[in-house]
């Protein structure tokens, strides 16, 4: 069985209702829900199939785990048992790659309850950081990728050949050295279409470079949005380096509200260069 994927709660809110509906009927993941909610304040529960639904604060962007109540053997030959799921669970009598890995079991109800209100806890904005960031850097690897491609195909239109990112070829030196110097080419369409791939160029140049981004979480609470701001360095990397997190509530700074404003009018998951990256509503990465 492999790992539970991540829960967003907008989608649940959306869909509890729904779900209320569908899912098959499990009295005693029931009980086990109400026992939960009751144990942790604030929290509701949607569910995810008749074994499982997911436990999640309705103001949080990302659930905080999972409960379920069903034979949860890797065999099938066990009985059913009370489960809790969390990332901050390791179970080593499972492999890292098994749901089993982030689970805690218990035949006892009692004891699954106090299991849950041990482990499930709400992300902080760098897990939230480590759970949203492999969306905003494959955005900028095909953006990256699209501005490569448009350059290297009006390289081979204009050369019959690319340039494989050569912007030292002697032959590119000298044809922009006569641009600049105004120089009067033959063919006169060859000075615009010299000029087009230029700024091609140096728009690929600009895609290429290094991504540093901020991380900002938007929530409520307390009648007043709280803006959490998380530094990504090198965005576009597996392994972004990030800073340390500051909040603000009416004293966001204004260039990043300004790009917030512009990331807003967008759809989830579009990509804006100079701007930012919008995850979900409420989730997003702005250029620094």
């Amino acid at each position: 069985m492999s790992k539970m994927e991540a829960a967003y709660v907008r989608q649940l809110l959306e869909e509890h209702d729904k779900r209320e509906e569908q899912v098959p009927y499990n009295a005693v993941l029931r009980d086990f829900r109400r026992d939960v909610e009751a144990a942790i304040p604030g929290c509701r529960t949607t569910l995810r199939n008749n074994n499982w639904a997911w436990v999640y604060m309705p103001e949080d962007h990302i659930a905080m785990g999972a409960i379920g109540f069903g034979n949860f053997s890797q065999n099938g030959k066990g009985g059913n048992v009370y489960a809790v799921h969390a990332r901050n669970i390791v179970n080593g009598k499972y492999s890292s790659g098994s749901t089993q890995h982030n689970m805690v079991m218990s035949s006892n109800c009692s004891v699954a309850v106090k299991s849950a209100k041990k482990f499930l806890r709400r992300l902080s904005p760098k897990e939230l950081v480590e759970h949203t960031h492999s969306h905003v850097r494959d955005a900028i690897s095909q953006m990256r990728q699209s501005a490569r491609e448009v350059m290297t195909k009006e390289e081979i239109r204009l050369f019959g050949a690319g340039f494989h990112g050569r912007k030292d070829a002697p032959v590119l030196v000298e044809l922009k050295r006569l641009i600049t110097s105004e120089h009067t080419f033959f063919d006169t369409t060859l000075t615009d279409r010299l000029t087009e791939y230029f700024a091609l160029g140096a728009e690929n140049d600009n895609a290429q470079q290094p991504y540093n981004m901020l991380f900002v979480s938007i929530t409520q609470g307390g009648g007043k949005q709280r803006f959490d701001v998380v530094p990504v360095d090198k965005a576009e990397n597996h392994w972004p380096m990030m800073g340390e997190i500051e909040t603000y509530y009416d004293d966001l700074p204004e260039h990043i509200l300004g790009r917030l404003a512009v990331m807003s009018m967008v759809e989830d998951g579009a990509f804006v260069p100079g701007v930012g990256f919008k995850h979900t509503e409420g989730m997003f990465y702005v250029a620094r």
